[in-house]
């Protein structure tokens, strides 16, 4: 599953590579559909989906996990923990 964001902008990178090596399908859509949301729950459910996390950081770096952000460091997410 791969889910897109645009805070950063438009513009997203692909390896193309990739999609011909690891035979990578790529889907678009304007929303999603109850049965969408059931399926993603389910595989979810089922320890399929790995979430993409750049870094988890101390609620007391919140002021550096802002800089990566701002930045674009930032591939996956950027997780504050309590």
């Amino acid at each position: 599953m791969l889910t897109l964001g645009l805070t950063s902008g438009p513009n997203y990178e692909v390896d193309v590579r990739l999609v011909y090596s690891d035979e990578i399908t790529i889907m678009g859509t304007y929303g999603q559909s109850k049965a969408g949301i059931e399926e993603v729950l389910r595989l979810e459910t089922e320890g399929k989906l790995r979430p993409s996390i750049h870094s988890e950081l101390p609620l007391t770096s919140a002021q550096e996990a802002h800089r990566i952000l701002e930045s674009r460091e930032v591939r996956g997410k950027a997780i504050l923990l309590p």
